[in-house]
Formats: C-alpha cells, structure tokens, sequence
C-alpha cells in the first residue's frame, strides 16, 4: 500500500504541477493585462494564504483538481511550493483510495466495507485543514 500511494501521489502532484505551468505559460500575460486590479488582489491572498487554500483544496475537494491547477497557474504562486502542497494535499485522499482499492480486494460481505481503518481515514481527511491552518498561523505568530 505504501508504495502505490507514494507513486500515485507523485504522479499526481507532477501532473498538476505540469497543468498550473501550462495555464501560466499560456495564460496568465493575458488575464494580468486584462483584469489588472483583480490579479493584484488575488495575487496579495495567493502570498498571504496560498498553501493554506492550495492544500484545503486538495484535501476537500470543492472544486475538481484540474480547475484549482488552472486557477493557481494564473497566479504568482511559486512552483515548488505548489507541487509539495499539492503532494501533502493529495497524499491523504490517495492514501484512502489506495487502502480502499486493498480492502476491496479482501471483501466477502458488505458489512466488510464498512471497517474502522476506512472511517479513521475519512476522519483523517476532515480534520486535515483545521489542522494545518492551526500550524500555519503558530508558524506565522513565531515568525512576527
């Protein structure tokens, strides 16, 4: 299970690092030319909360993956700390579909799916946000 969730989420961290660099490459001269002010304003939040928001993103996903790369190539937001964010973000929602995609494999019964890793994995995946968010601002109190 580990190294089908090392290798999935590496992969899946490449590809949305490749996704975010195409947007930037192709798009983002246009929209900063075109809505000046409004880049400026998401460009402030993307310096001052990007990784929080990125990661919230990966592990909750509101939105689909290939929006959120889209939207971040249109931004400043370095690469390298969108393809870890990113990497942290999906390793925990691979983790569950790699173990779920195990477990699977081991079913007899449909009380078999319902199993405390799996629940444990969920809540993991809920309090994941909170979590860092509550890391970050210690990390930025520290800092000031």
């Amino acid at each position: 299970m580990f190294w089908g969730t090392l290798i999935s989420t590496l992969a899946s961290a490449t590809g949305a690092t490749i996704a975010m660099l195409a947007t930037r490459f192709l798009f983002r001269d246009w929209m900063k030319a075109r809505y000046a002010t409004q880049m400026r304003e998401v460009d402030r939040g993307i310096e001052r909360n990007g990784a929080y928001y990125v990661f919230s993103l990966r592990v909750a996903p509101v939105i689909p993956y290939f929006i959120l790369n889209w939207l971040v190539g249109l931004t400043t937001m370095r690469v390298w700390p969108f393809f870890w964010v990113s990497f942290v973000g999906m390793l925990p929602g691979t983790a569950v579909y790699v173990n779920a995609g195990n477990e699977l494999s081991k079913v007899n019964s449909l009380s078999d799916v319902f199993s405390l890793p799996i629940a444990l994995s969920f809540v993991a995946l809920a309090v994941a946000p909170f979590l860092l968010k509550f890391i970050i601002e210690k990390f930025n109190a520290y800092k000031a």
